[in-house]
């Protein structure tokens, strides 16, 4: 399954074919995700403050993060999570 984002603050189904995310993709536009990462180690995607607001998260909490644009309008919620958590890998070491 892929996703897109027709709503503000939806994230829907969108067939799409198998995605393979090449370097050359990695280097083009990008889009905008807020993440939390939860006290589990889980990640949480949110499209934007407001969006996070309303489901109780305090913004203070966010960390934005750029997501390829070819990733964001055809990786899946699993490719956007995994994407994401390297990204707070990344910060959290000091390597972004």
């Amino acid at each position: 399954d892929h996703f897109d984002r027709p709503q503000r603050g939806v994230l829907s189904r969108k067939p799409k074919p198998n995605f393979h995310l090449g370097v050359s993709e990695m280097e083009g536009e990008k889009d905008i995700l807020f993440v939390r990462r939860d006290k589990d180690g889980a990640v949480t995607l949110y499209i934007d403050e407001d969006w996070a607001a309303e489901r109780g998260v305090d913004p203070s909490q966010l960390v934005k993060i750029e997501i390829p644009r070819e990733l964001y309008a055809n990786g899946t919620v699993q490719q956007l999570r995994e994407y994401a958590a390297t990204c707070l890998e990344s910060l959290d070491n000091g390597t972004a």
